[in-house]
């Protein structure tokens, strides 16, 4: 997955997209952070489609969340867990990942039934502490974000994960659209290579 942070132009964006899904990858997380965010994730929705997923990064309030939802964003991840950003998001019909680091961030938010957690900022603590994570925590799936690169994604995916989050590794405002190309003809390689493993 990759996850979009900074004031990308809009042709930035149309070639990152563009890129992505001519090199196999469809899932987006465009960051509220970034500048018209509800806009822009407006705007990618109306140009790409059911091509890419594409969801909502940095959600942290109720409102991040159901303004996320009017745009389009078909998923929202959110940096941390809050029992006000669960309650807006429970029962709705969009896929909701709370950020969770400690084990008590873990079990608050299992505990509110959520399964699917970002870990971050996974490299922190690297792949060993989503192993250490994953032992007290069998029925929880993490997709570790932060820190994640080409270097260390495969390993990630080792420890447990069910994906992985790049952002400023994969793509940053500024970055050609011909590196964009070779990190992501990179990627697949090491993907096809873990799983065939």
């Amino acid at each position: 997955m990759a996850v979009l942070r900074g004031d990308f132009t809009w042709d930035e964006l149309e070639r990152v997209a563009e890129t992505m899904l001519s090199r196999g990858f469809s899932v987006l997380e465009y960051t509220l952070t970034g500048r018209d965010a509800l806009a822009t994730i407006g705007r990618l929705r109306e140009r790409f489609g059911e091509e890419l997923v594409l969801g909502a990064g940095t959600v942290v309030t109720a409102d991040d969340y159901r303004g996320a939802r009017a745009a389009g964003a078909e998923f929202m991840v959110a940096p941390c867990f809050s029992a006000e950003l669960s309650a807006a998001a429970r029962g709705g019909d969009r896929l909701f990942v709370p950020g969770v680091f400690s084990p008590s961030e873990v079990a608050a938010a299992r505990g509110e039934g959520w399964r699917l957690l970002k870990l971050s900022p996974a490299g922190t603590g690297g792949p060993q502490h989503l192993r250490a994570l994953r032992g007290p925590f069998p029925d929880v799936s993490f997709v570790p974000t932060g820190g994640v690169d080409a270097d260390n994604a495969a390993e990630f995916l080792r420890a447990g994960a069910v994906a992985v989050g790049l952002g400023s590794a994969l793509v940053r405002p500024g970055t050609p659209a011909e590196e964009l190309d070779r990190r992501l003809v990179g990627l697949r390689a090491l993907l096809q290579a873990e799983t065939t493993a």
